[in-house]
């Protein structure tokens, strides 16, 4: 990962011109570590066309954000500096490119996959037609920069829990769009995929029953106590075994045994456990259409779902499922390079830093932006997430009319549509009325007239039988 960089130290006040012309000013002074406390910023460059050409900026812990703070004031053509190279701290640099650089975690690639899928569903509005499913907005789940952070790091990395506390920060932070599923109600969810949460013993036994079921195991578990709510309610048999009509029936008087009892004490177990009867219901991922209903009250139920999906494998997926946990696989698979261009607006670094500006809102509107109104952050080395704007407050002409006026416009506005929408009715039926007419005429002509040759018809030449077919 650092083979052919190379390291030098340079100061604030050179930095608008790396930025600008690309190149590294020959007074750089060469380095062996990018780590260091005294020096504004470490440029990592390459060699091109035989000049360096700096690649990776890595700037100190202590006055990070002093050297963000006059460039952005005396160089604002060249903030941020992620619009060129990619930008770290040197405590991050130290613990994922160079401690770790040869260690990488894959336990639970498999799963992560189907979680994200699961939060990209919950996040947003959910559609049974997963053709109307955008899979490239899986980069602004919380799970795919969780996942991100552990497959590109040692499974023991701080990185990775520095990640969690950085999205939470952004979480609180108020600059983005609310949304519907916060990191609280992903973490338990995390720590099972990371190999941390081995206590809970209903959820326990409910992974040892899904994937039982989903492996068409001859032995069926038996009815899962699931006290939770006070009562044996959890019949995996009645939910997993016979016609799907009974399955279905099973799972809808789950939902009525259940309903009433769920708050907030609660709610995380309970999306848990729908999650896993809708697996157990489809032996798979194929009736995930019975949890639309929750897509508003309880939308973590879905990244339960992508969970139990995940532990399933691709033996329980049916065919949309497969299509587009192995599209976000492969997003996952993107490899973590030093050398490769910044694919992201802002550094977390150069967030931090806009975060504690007089005003926030309007600076980070003003960042260059890979698209429009949604601006993505490099949480951890590797590890990237997009983040929606709030939109702007309108000052125009129409946001300042009076209530009343807006609303007799808006009536107006409605009656004009309905009118257009009648008298296209109208022409539509007078058009197909008219054609039938015309059909109607034809008809009755062609049965008024005899058949019989016209007068300038050649006489029919007779006497001459014709062939009649054999019959087998």
């Amino acid at each position: 990962m650092l083979d052919g960089v190379r390291w030098v130290a340079i100061t604030k006040s050179e930095l608008p011109g790396v930025i600008a012309e690309g190149f590294v000013p020959p007074t750089a002074r060469t380095v062996q570590s990018p780590v260091s406390q005294s020096d504004d910023a470490c440029i990592g460059c390459i060699n091109s066309d035989g000049q360096l050409m700096g690649v990776v900026t890595v700037l100190s812990q202590s006055n990070a954000k002093e050297v963000l703070a006059w460039i952005a004031t005396y160089s604002p053509g060249s903030f941020p500096l992620s619009q060129s190279t990619r930008v770290f701290l040197s405590g991050d640099i130290s613990e994922s490119l160079i401690d770790k650089e040869n260690e990488t975690e894959s336990f639970g690639a498999s799963y992560w996959p189907s979680i994200v899928l699961g939060e990209l569903l919950g996040q947003g509005e959910f559609s049974s037609n997963f053709d109307e499913i955008a899979l490239s907005r899986a980069v602004a789940c919380y799970s795919y920069t969780r996942a991100r952070a552990q497959l590109c790091n040692a499974r023991q990395s701080r990185l990775i829990h520095r990640c969690v506390e950085r999205l939470q920060a952004i979480e609180t932070d108020g600059l983005f769009a609310k949304r519907p599923i916060g990191i609280t109600d992903l973490q338990p969810i995390w720590d099972f995929a990371s190999r941390e949460l081995l206590d809970d013993t209903v959820l326990r036994s409910i992974i040892r029953t899904v994937r039982s079921v989903v492996a068409g195991e001859s032995r069926v578990p038996m009815p899962l106590d699931a006290n939770l709510f006070g009562t044996r309610i959890f019949d995996v048999e009645s939910l997993s075994v016979g016609p799907m009509e009974d399955r279905v029936r099973a799972f809808q008087a789950f939902l009525v045994a259940i309903r009433g009892t769920v708050d907030d004490t609660n709610a995380q177990s309970a999306a848990m456990l729908v999650a896993a009867a809708a697996v157990l219901v489809g032996n798979g991922t194929s009736h995930i259409s019975l949890l639309e209903e929750f897509g508003q009250g309880l939308p973590v139920v879905f990244v339960w779902f992508g969970f139990f999906a995940g532990l399933s494998g691709p033996k329980g997926w049916d065919q949309n499922w497969n299509r587009s946990s192995n599209y976000i696989a492969r997003l996952l698979r993107m490899r973590n390079s030093l050398i490769d261009p910044p694919g992201f607006d802002l550094s977390w670094v150069e967030y931090d830093f806009s975060r504690a500006v007089a005003r926030p809102k309007e600076f980070l509107r003003h960042i260059p932006k890979l698209y429009p109104r949604v601006l993505s952050v490099e949480i951890v080395p590797g590890a990237v997430c997009q983040f929606r704007m709030l939109p702007e407050i309108s000052t125009s002409s129409s946001a300042r009319e009076p209530r009343g006026q807006g609303e007799i416009k808006s009536r107006a506005a409605e009656s004009t549509a309905q009118m257009q929408q009648l008298t296209t009715s109208l022409v539509e039926v007078e058009r197909l009325l008219a054609r039938s007419r015309n059909l109607l005429q034809h008809a009755i002509i062609s049965m008024a007239e005899p058949q019989q040759p016209t007068l300038f018809d050649p006489p029919k030449k007779g006497g001459r039988r014709s062939r009649s077919p054999k019959l087998d």
